[in-house]
């Protein structure tokens, strides 16, 4: 079964900003109250491998999903494949634009 689902937020930010942000990897546990722990060595980059421990919708239950990047446009998109327990496996796909530059 497949599912998509689409969610879109806006910050008052320039797209630069957000997206240094959003790359620091490691710093991630300190900025998403989801995020348990995270980890890459380097920088995001395509074929990269890092580690993230997501909070669980239940309580005691964690993710340790180790996602794989894809693509990578500095500033604008950032692409990566992942699976976690009970064999979910999603693709995620970020689209960073100014609300300006928004179609």
């Amino acid at each position: 079964m497949q599912t998509t689902v689409e969610k879109e937020i806006v910050i008052n930010k320039p797209v630069d900003q957000i997206w240094k942000v959003f790359v620091d990897v490691n710093n991630w546990p300190k900025v998403f109250p989801n995020v348990i722990s995270s980890r890459i060595d380097g920088m995001l980059e395509v074929g990269k491998k890092f580690r993230m421990v997501l909070k669980g919708t239940i309580p005691f239950m964690s993710l340790d999903v180790r996602p794989t990047v894809l693509q990578i446009d500095k500033n604008k998109f950032i692409s990566w494949r992942g699976s976690g327990k009970m064999g979910i496996k999603c693709v995620h796909d970020f689209i960073f634009q100014s609300v300006s530059s928004k179609k």
